[in-house]
């Protein structure tokens, strides 16, 4: 059992884990396949492939849902938001989910 500075019980761990460790959104840039991009580094027009979903379970889930899956191409439509197209669906993600997805441009 933890308790906060108050006496109220909290649950989770330290403070340390919460904040000594990466946990933004996304992933750091070591650990990605060699070339491999973000979405967002990509201009509007660009055609993508999908190298690699990383992330949770939930995080992987939804994005196998919404059709972005290792080998899937898709082509950038509006970075700011971010909107891609993915066959004939247009779909609109969020920095965090979409920053768990490793790209590479297609001619």
């Amino acid at each position: 059992m933890i308790l906060n500075k108050v006496g109220q019980m909290r649950h989770g761990r330290g403070d340390a884990h919460r904040f000594g460790r990466h946990h933004g959104f996304g992933r750091m840039v070591e650990g990605r396949p060699d070339g491999a991009l973000f979405i967002e580094e990509l201009a509007p027009g660009d055609t993508f492939e999908v190298v690699a979903v990383h992330g949770g379970h939930m995080a992987r889930m939804r994005l196998c849902e919404l059709g972005l899956a290792a080998g899937v191409r898709a082509v950038v439509e509006e970075i700011f938001p971010l909107i891609i197209r993915v066959g004939d669906t247009r779909l609109a993600l969020g920095r965090g989910l979409a920053r768990k997805v490793d790209v590479r441009r297609v001619e």
